[in-house]
């Protein structure tokens, strides 16, 4: 399991560093995301983010739908796409190779 976590977080540090270089120096714009990037975002930040609120006791059984919430409309207040929409749509087949 501790060489698993550790290809994870040497992964995330690759992502995250080759993003910032993106956005200072300013070729982020030319990339493009579709729906399905939302949704594997999402699930990096919830994983990772989860995992550490849980442990410290910051999410619980009470606080969690709440967050799972509020965890959605942030994504579709930055995106427009709703990651339930996204999901369902994924499962109908509809969305296999969106390019949205």
């Amino acid at each position: 399991m501790a060489e698993i976590n550790e290809e994870i977080r040497n992964g995330l540090n690759f992502w995250a560093d080759t993003m910032l270089t993106a956005d200072a120096d300013e070729w982020a714009y030319h990339l493009n995301y579709f729906s399905r990037d939302i949704i594997n975002a999402s699930i990096i930040f919830q994983h990772v983010l989860s995992n550490i609120g849980i442990k410290s006791g910051i999410i619980t059984e009470e606080n969690t739908e709440e967050l799972g919430k509020r965890l959605r409309q942030l994504v579709i207040d930055m995106t427009g796409y709703d990651p339930a929409g996204i999901i369902i749509k994924q499962y109908k087949g509809n969305g296999n190779n969106e390019q949205q």
